[in-house]
This record gives structure tokens, sequence and C-alpha cells, in this order.
């Protein structure tokens, strides 16, 4: 009966030592899921994990970390960002049906950018990733601009972890 207890004591208090049964959340916690989130974007690919920071809360951890999106590919500026789309423009005619035509006309190289860039992210990047690629991508001043492979943005997140019989989760 003693080896029972004592083995399973054993391994948690000496094992943390080299890597087993934690008692603080680490970044190999998280990266498998932050991998599997960006897997729908082939844009970037998820890299160089790092934990920045942690906080014991009592019932959680709050963990700052930092990792970077690497860009994938060459994507040019006019395949993912609005930017550079024209305006909507508004015929003045009288006539409602002849302003209808009119604005169709005056606004179908607007609508076939807009077609474009959705076709682009639809094959590439859907939603709701696809938000924060754009968000990141700000952050980073790289919104607006064409992205070379290789190029990356850096991301840095606070999660708050709590423990469960499985190991550490995000709350």
């Amino acid at each position: 009966m003693k080896k029972a207890i004592f083995l399973p004591l054993f391994l948690c208090v000496v094992t943390p030592l080299f890597g087993g049964c934690s008692s603080k959340p680490d970044v190999s916690d998280v990266s498998a899921d932050i991998k599997e989130f960006w897997k729908p974007c082939k844009l970037v690919k998820p890299t160089n994990f790092k934990k920045d920071n942690g906080v014991d809360r009592g019932s959680s951890y709050q963990m700052a970390i930092s990792y970077t999106l690497e860009i994938t590919k060459d994507i040019a500026e006019d395949d993912i960002w609005d930017t550079k789309i024209p305006k909507e423009i508004s015929p003045n005619v009288a006539n409602h049906d002849e302003f209808l035509k009119k604005r169709d006309e005056l606004n179908a190289p607007r609508r076939a950018a807009l077609q474009k860039i959705d076709d682009f992210y639809s094959e590439n990047c859907p939603l709701p990733v696809l938000t924060y690629f754009q968000y990141y991508a700000r952050e980073n001043e790289k919104y607006g601009a064409s992205l070379s492979k290789g190029e990356s943005l850096i991301v840095a997140v606070e999660l708050t972890m709590i423990k469960s019989e499985n190991g550490w989760i995000v709350q």
C-alpha cells in the first residue's frame, strides 16, 4: 500500500525538475491549440512560441505569451487589402431606373475588386481567422502593404489558464 501512495507522490515531487507534473502552465500547453486555430489560414504559420510572464491567481494562472506568424507565401497588396478599392460612385440622374443602371455600370470595377479580395480570403484565410490576421497585420503596421514569404507578424497575448484533470487548459 505504501508503494501505491509513494510512487505518484514521488513522481509529482521529483519529476517537475525534469518537466513532468508541472504546477505552472507553459507555452507548450497552448502551442498546439494555437497552431490548430491558425490552420485554416494558409497565409501564415505560427512559430517561435515563448512564455513572457505568468502570475498564479489561485484558481487560475495568467500567462503572457508571444509567438510569430510567419508569412508562408508572397501576397500582393491588391489581393488582401481594400486600401486601393475605388469609392462607390453615385450618379447624378433623376430617373430611378436610369440611376440604378448608371450606378451599377460606374461601380463595376469596385465590385470586381471587392470580389477578388473575398475570393482570395475564402480560399486562403477564411473567417474567423481572417479577422485576427488583419488585426495582427495592423498591430505590426503591415496593413495595406504587400507581404513577402518569410516576413513575420509578432503576436503577444495573455491567456487565463485553469488546471483540469487532463492538464492546463485555456479558460
